[in-house]
């Protein structure tokens, strides 16, 4: 049972590997949600998207039911099940056996925790208000990159590299943040299943590109493994006592130190990164599902080449001026993309979606052209 409460297409592409590796999926998302219309979905039953009613539906829809696996699939749902967590019936849903389950959604209390393991992470201070979020970059020096604690998709987020920058992103800063040193380096993410708390399944990517910029999602993904990343991965699971399928965000120096960054405690798009994702997997979710542990590393030199996340690197493309790019990403000419051609009643929402994508950035370019000749 796939969970959700916001409408994200990552978490869509989610059915078709598990119903690889044996399961049937079923899903409690809110009404015309992308998740419901894979064909690898067998069952669809009505929730919401508000996070608290959701929840409510899920407990009543559990009652006299039971699912070998339920994913919370988005970052509302799964923060909502964790301030809920002292409710007997959620307890050993959460992707966490025996760990502090504050981690799976708040970065101060992951970068805490990781401190105490000793994980590699960025200097960071926690801050509550302006004037201690001054007080945590002065600490820290400049530059500093500034999160909301229970922020996602980069919302909230703002870096500075002067006071005069700090100020003007303190404008709209609200609630608790976490203050972290702005270290230089490339940024990726590592997919991994989290066994009773041990790694056995991971495949990495680094950051080719984002949309929206500076901080959006990723939307050109490299199959990459940084060195040195089992061992981080082992004292995460451990501290944490993870169990389940969700991320870890990194960055890596030009030198090739390695920073851990964030926890992503549901699962993260990882449509066609590798032929260790499309096809180790379902191999690994099976493991997962009947109990075993088995290490599936990934290789060591992935092929070199870049998976576009369609429509975020066509917007991408075009921001950049590469019209020619965007052009044939549309047509499949330019590269590799996630179009989900093995899933029909996903593709037809992607086509969908790229249509009026496609609708809007014309309308958008013909207003922007007749502006320039108007006198």
């Amino acid at each position: 049972m796939i969970v959700t409460a916001r409408d994200f297409h990552g978490i869509a592409r989610l059915p078709r590997l598990l119903n690889l590796a044996g399961c049937r999926v079923s899903s409690l998302a809110p009404a015309g949600a992308v998740l419901a219309s894979s064909s690898f979905v067998s069952e669809r039953f009505p929730g919401s998207d508000d996070a608290n009613d959701a929840l409510e539906r899920l407990r009543r829809h559990l009652d006299g039911r039971h699912y070998e696996w339920v994913i919370f699939g988005d970052d509302l749902i799964l923060d909502h099940a964790v301030r809920r967590r002292g409710e007997p019936w959620l307890g050993g849903l959460l992707p966490v056996r025996g760990g502090e389950a504050e981690a799976l959604i708040s970065k101060i209390a992951f970068s805490r925790a990781m401190g105490a393991a000793g994980v590699p992470m960025a200097p960071a201070r926690a801050a509550s208000d302006g004037a201690r979020i001054r007080e945590a970059a002065r600490e820290l020096g400049f530059p500093v990159i500034v999160k909301p604690d229970l922020g996602f998709s980069g919302k909230g987020l703002f870096s500075a590299r002067s006071s005069e920058e700090l100020e003007k992103g303190l404008q709209s800063a609200d609630g608790e943040y976490i203050v972290e040193s702005l270290i230089e380096g490339r940024m990726g993410a590592t997919p991994v299943i989290f066994n009773q708390g041990r790694p056995a399944w991971w495949s990495s990517f680094i950051n080719e590109g984002v949309w929206p910029p500076p901080f959006g999602p990723s939307c050109r993904r490299l199959a990459f493994e940084p060195d040195g990343l089992e061992p981080v991965l082992e004292r995460i699971g451990a501290a944490l006592g993870l169990h389940g399928l969700m991320g870890i965000d990194w960055l890596l120096t030009p030198g090739g130190k390695l920073f851990v960054i964030e926890l992503n405690g549901r699962p993260i798009q990882m449509a066609g990164t590798s032929p260790h994702v499309s096809e180790g997997l379902p191999a690994a979710l099976g493991d997962f599902l009947e109990g075993r542990f088995v290490v599936r590393r990934p290789p060591q030199d992935p092929a070199p080449e870049v998976l576009h996340a369609m429509p975020a690197s066509f917007l991408l493309a075009l921001s950049e001026g590469h019209l020619r790019r965007a052009v044939g990403l549309t047509l499949g000419l330019s590269g590799r993309t996630d179009v989900p051609w093995a899933d029909p009643g996903l593709l037809r929402r992607h086509s969908i979606l790229m249509a009026k994508t496609l609708i809007k950035t014309f309308v958008i370019r013909v207003r922007e052209a007749c502006r320039r000749r108007s006198p």
